[in-house]
């Protein structure tokens, strides 16, 4: 048997407008009623006591200090929660912030900046902060964690009825390629920044998150670059920079992949845990194994009205580590 101390486990869920009342979220009547409010909690407590994980990744945390409070309650002592919520009118919230919980000891916490990056286009900010942590884990030692969440498929154009169909249509065509140029800068530049900090420290790393989009779309193609083009050398010299697909490197998982969110009845794989050569088996910088990749998402494909009216709807992902 191995030494439980040698594991631990990692998880990621986008909470879905977790936010305290009377706030209310991107529109002025979205606001959870006390009841409401209590279910949501709840639910939580429940999927994270499920989950029994030891670092979780939030994204769409309104409330940052009442998920400190609540994780605090359910044994995470460390949390970090940098960023605020756009708030106009006093109460009606956008832009909600990323966070992490954790079992072990958060050694450093800071957002992600542009300061040092390069390449950045003019007036170019994320759309939601990523959050940079450093946290102490047994065995592997210091590892930094990132939680992302980045921009949505959505249109930023909004739409005028008033409009022709063809004027409309275009529009959202225009406005879902604006996300589309978003999301791929916010993914150059994170991974600029962590390869940076890779190259100062040579820890090993997570990034965990709502990616907004498959993974292995030309957008986010820059998170699992292997090198330069037409130059096969530079491969094997960057290795120690490559980030990879935790379910690709797990010894189990659910096959075929699960989706982690549902548009109607279309299912969508989203929301990701990257991890960087240490976790690699067949890595010449292996420190540790990704014994497991799951997807809890019994409330998405089998939901009792009950339990999961305010739960998320995006599942969470896990990845259980064992420390060689």
């Amino acid at each position: 048997m191995p030494n439980p101390k040698l594991q631990f486990v990692v998880s990621t869920l986008n909470l879905f407008n977790y936010l305290t009342p009377p706030n209310a979220y991107y529109q002025l009547d979205n606001i959870y009623t006390r009841e409401e409010w209590h279910k949501k909690q709840y639910w939580l407590k429940q999927h994270l006591t499920e989950l029994n994980s030891d670092i979780v990744g939030f994204q769409e945390v309104f409330s940052g200090q009442d998920l400190r409070t609540q994780t605090l309650d359910l044994g995470y002592p460390h949390f970090a929660c940098l960023a605020t919520p756009q708030i106009e009118s006093d109460y009606i919230h956008s832009q909600p912030p990323v966070a992490l919980a954790s079992r072990f000891p958060i050694t450093h916490a800071s957002l992600v900046s542009l300061a040092d990056l390069d390449h950045v286009p003019a007036g170019f900010s994320f759309s939601r902060d990523p959050l940079h942590t450093t946290i102490e884990t047994p065995t592997l030692g210091l590892c930094d964690v990132y939680v992302v969440h980045l921009k949505s498929q959505r249109s930023g154009i909004e739409c005028q009825e008033d409009l022709s169909l063809e004027r409309q249509w275009q529009n959202e065509i225009l406005g879902q390629w604006q996300s589309s140029i978003q999301r791929g800068t916010e993914a150059r530049l994170l991974h600029q920044f962590v390869t940076r900090v890779k190259a100062e420290t040579g820890r090993p790393y997570l990034i965990l998150g709502d990616f907004n989009q498959d993974i292995r779309q030309p957008e986010l193609s820059s998170l699992l670059s292997r090198g330069l083009h037409r130059q096969t050398h530079s491969t094997e010299t960057l290795a120690t920079y490559h980030l990879f697909d935790s379910y690709e490197l797990a010894q189990s998982v659910t096959t075929p992949r699960p989706s982690t969110h549902y548009l109607a009845e279309k299912g969508s794989i989203l929301d990701y845990i990257l991890a960087s050569g240490e976790f690699h088996p067949q890595s010449a910088t292996r420190r540790a194994t990704i014994l497991r990749h799951h997807v809890s998402d019994q409330h998405l494909i089998s939901p009792a009205f009950e339990q999961d009216q305010f739960s998320s709807d995006h599942a969470s992902v896990s990845i259980t580590i064992r420390c060689d």
